[in-house]
């Protein structure tokens, strides 16, 4: 779903300058706010150095906003390194294991904005990089 359908790392493609029309995304914003020295930016300005208001982007092919970028999205799985099948399954309640969170945050540079790109955090983490989706079931 993040990717909207298509066959590509990122739902709008393989265009490194789109990056900022769909996500908030490490960019120009971002790297005048905290300069550091060599990091690769994306090459846009999404106007954003850090969170941005939700659906403040583009939205993918499927009308979802914010699928990358913005902030980390908690996930009720524990994290496995490396991945497997059980990614699929939530965690037992309670537990201490940490779990995933993915679709990457503000600060993240182009490499690592894309749905495959995972972290693991203690379940009691909080970071204003984080966050989660509220979603409906039909």
């Amino acid at each position: 779903m993040p990717r909207g359908g298509v066959g590509t790392r990122r739902f709008w493609g393989h265009e490194p300058q789109l990056a900022c029309d769909y996500a908030n995304v490490a960019d120009f914003s971002h790297g005048r706010e905290y300069p550091n020295g060599d990091r690769v930016l994306h090459e846009c300005d999404d106007g954003f150095a850090t969170l941005a208001p939700v659906a403040s982007r583009g939205p993918n092919a499927f009308g979802l906003f914010d699928m990358l970028g913005n902030a980390w999205e908690w996930t009720c799985s524990e994290y496995v390194h490396p991945f497997d099948a059980s990614a699929w399954h939530c965690a037992s309640p309670g537990s201490p294991a940490p779990r995933v969170f993915r679709s990457g945050a503000w600060y993240l540079l182009p490499a690592s904005v894309r749905t495959a790109h995972r972290n693991a955090g203690a379940p009691t983490a909080q970071a204003e990089s984080i966050g989660f989706r509220v979603f409906r079931m039909f």
